[in-house]
């Protein structure tokens, strides 16, 4: 079965902190699940927090730590695109990951090799982390014809960021030291 790893980029949100560390113990609960938190100018207190959690998972949750805040990914791209795992997941820091993931990784096995990238639907959730009941999918669709999907994918991400599951061997070894947009870059790559 095909392995995952959860990349949580995060300056620390402590109003949703709880529900997502939650959520990544119900993930970690698949035995090809593991985490890696790149905590970005985190706050002691949730440094400390994160720390404390991950000492639950030993050996499954990685972290990798900047004292200052900085939106650009390139400083991080060695620990992201190094990591020993088939894919690779970025959570925000107020996503919750549901039990679909299981059923996902399934599905991923039955990819073919040459496929990069894999655009999921997200369950959209409130301010609490509770699921609201609408889903977002993606706009990239079969049954559009080329020209419709391209069309689309000038004016509005053909995939959704949160929930877009990207093969390490196909991330760019080096990307521009930008720090705007740069999941809509990696994604597009």
């Amino acid at each position: 079965m095909s392995d995952i790893t959860l990349c949580l980029i995060t300056k620390g949100r402590p109003d949703f902190l709880n529900e997502l560390l939650a959520s990544f113990d119900r993930a970690l609960d698949h035995k090809n699940v593991k985490v890696l938190v790149i905590l970005n100018g985190v706050d002691p207190k949730i440094m400390n927090d994160f720390y404390k959690w991950g000492r639950k998972h030993i050996g499954r949750v990685k972290f990798a730590s900047f004292a200052q805040n900085d939106a650009g990914i390139s400083r991080l791209w060695s620990a992201i695109t190094s990591l020993k795992t088939e894919w690779v997941m970025f959570p925000s820091d107020d996503d919750v990951i549901n039990d679909g993931l299981t059923s996902v990784l399934e599905e991923l096995e039955s990819i073919p090799a040459k496929i990069g990238a894999v655009a999921t639907p997200l369950i959209l959730i409130d301010s609490k982390g509770f699921e609201m009941g609408l889903m977002r999918k993606p706009i990239f669709s079969t049954d559009l014809s080329i020209v419709e999907n391209s069309a689309k994918a000038i004016s509005q991400c053909p995939f959704l960021w949160p929930g877009l599951i990207i093969k390490v061997s196909a991330l760019p070894q080096h990307i521009p030291n930008t720090r705007y947009v740069t999941d809509w870059w990696i994604g597009l790559y």
